[in-house]
């Protein structure tokens, strides 16, 4: 796993729980050789003693504000060979009938339903629920509590702030982000930053 910080720690308990073990942590802020619920720091020189092919990343940089960093990261590794593992944490309900890539983490208490799309390096943080008929693009970030009403289009790397409500059919261009708590009642443009409420 790459990084060891907070969402890191999340998606780490999600990974066991669903039990996949990762074999180490990489993240140059922590001592080598100490452990994250019970998995080993290891350096970075690690990823390299075996063929690319045969390792599997996952991406535990999280995103504050914005998710440049986390998908800088993912970005630089997949341009190397890597790939990326996903993890649903096993309390997230997921309809039967939505494609979520294998590198999307979707996090407790979240509900996905039907004909939902969630493209790779995505994060549906926490307890979001996106209702029928939306699509959610690649490396695109929603934090805690995030609500999209049906049919919301989410541009590439796009940041959802926690508790944000997304009112159905609006589309969030690609860069834009959406304020913590926002209730986003029209579209908005690519790169653009919208909160408050409406």
């Amino acid at each position: 796993m790459l990084g060891g910080g907070d969402h890191a720690r999340v998606v780490l308990d999600a990974l066991l729980v669903s039990g996949t073990s990762p074999s180490g942590v990489i993240d140059p802020a922590l001592d080598v050789g100490s452990e994250i619920l019970g998995i080993p720091v290891v350096p970075l020189e690690t990823l390299f003693n075996r063929p690319i092919a045969d390792v599997l990343l996952v991406n535990g940089i999280g995103g504050r504000n914005d998710n440049l960093r986390r998908n800088e990261v993912f970005a630089d590794y997949k341009a190397k060979g890597f790939r990326f593992l996903g993890v649903i944490h096993p309390s997230a309900h997921l309809a039967r009938e939505c494609q979520i890539h294998l590198s999307v983490q979707v996090m407790a208490g979240s509900v996905i339903q039907q004909q939902t799309v969630v493209e790779e390096n995505s994060v549906i943080n926490t307890a979001c629920v996106i209702e029928h008929d939306c699509h959610i693009g690649a490396s695109s970030f929603l934090g805690p509590r995030v609500v999209l009403g049906g049919r919301v289009r989410i541009g590439a790397s796009t940041f959802v702030g926690a508790g944000a409500v997304v009112l159905p059919g609006i589309t969030l261009g690609t860069s834009s982000t959406v304020g913590a708590g926002a209730v986003v009642t029209r579209d908005v443009p690519a790169g653009v930053t919208v909160v408050g409420n409406p």
